[in-house]
């Protein structure tokens, strides 16, 4: 119940990926160590994942001797909502797909920043990917509502983002 996540990491050797908080969770597991079988839940309070902060994130897991599938993820952060599911393999390949409503843009720590206006609006986003983490795979869709650069009204802004053999292509309109 709220350990540091970081005592977890450490002791599967997780230590490069960018992921703290409390970490609570109750799981049956048994099988080999390497490969362990079994099921549970979890949940991450006052997290941080790749610098961007988040109140709670919750999930069912299954470990199914090749991998972790996480079923019904719940993330909430700043009064905005994200859910999807993952499967990520002790090989270093993964599965995912994310939806996230209403995430305040004034809450991302991606476009804060000293020298860039103020930037608000409400961010709602597809999200998915399959493939390893040493060459990531994944598309992203999202749409900015009432978006604002400090006072200045732009409207409806959307955009895509796609992943794959390290080159990145982005879409953007705004109306």
């Amino acid at each position: 119940v709220k350990r540091p996540l970081v005592d977890l990491r450490h002791a599967f050797a997780l230590g490069e990926y960018p992921v703290e908080g409390l970490f609570s969770g109750e799981f049956h597991v048994y099988g080999q160590y390497t490969r362990p079988l079994g099921f549970g839940t979890m949940e991450i309070v006052d997290g941080t994942a790749y610098r961007e902060m988040f109140e709670t994130a919750a999930a069912g897991l299954r470990l199914e001797g090749e991998g972790v599938r996480l079923d019904n993820i719940v993330v909430v952060k700043g009064g905005g909502r994200g859910t999807g599911a993952a499967y990520i393999s002790w090989d270093g390949s993964y599965q995912f797909n994310f939806d996230g409503q209403r995430i305040p843009v004034e809450s991302l720590a991606v476009v804060q920043s000293p020298n860039t206006p103020p930037l608000s609006g409400l961010l709602d986003f597809r999200a998915g990917g399959s493939g390893s983490f040493d060459s990531p795979r994944y598309e992203v869709h999202a749409t900015v509502r009432d978006f604002f650069v400090a006072d200045e009204g732009i409207g409806t802004v959307t955009g895509d983002i796609n992943i794959a053999n390290d080159v990145m292509a982005l879409k953007l309109e705004a109306a």
